[in-house]
């Protein structure tokens, strides 16, 4: 598991007996990148969505 450079907490906040920590360590500010990885969700999102659609159907 990676762990983070610094611990620099946007938020914390509690979801029954789970912590969460918002982390602002990995964000990313560069507008290629940005891009690049909204790229990668939609296509994994896609073939989700094409695969759930093909089971639907049959």
């Amino acid at each position: 598991m990676l762990k983070p450079r610094q611990e620099n907490v946007a938020k914390k906040f509690n979801i029954g007996k789970t912590r969460i920590k918002i982390c602002t360590d990995y964000c990313v500010n560069d507008p290629v990148e940005i891009k690049k990885i909204l790229n990668i969700i939609a296509e994994k999102s896609l073939h989700s969505i094409d695969n759930s659609s093909q089971k639907n159907n049959c």
